[in-house]
């Protein structure tokens, strides 16, 4: 994972993480488009 360590207030941590992990998962499919492809 390549999340910083150093955990930031909970608001700023789901407004970072929450784009964070859509970007992830959409990777995650393309990734996977292309190796099943």
């Amino acid at each position: 994972m390549m999340f910083p360590l150093a955990s930031p207030p909970c608001e700023e941590h789901e407004n970072i993480y929450l784009p964070l992990a859509r970007m992830h998962k959409t990777m995650l499919r393309k990734m996977s488009r292309l190796l099943t492809v």
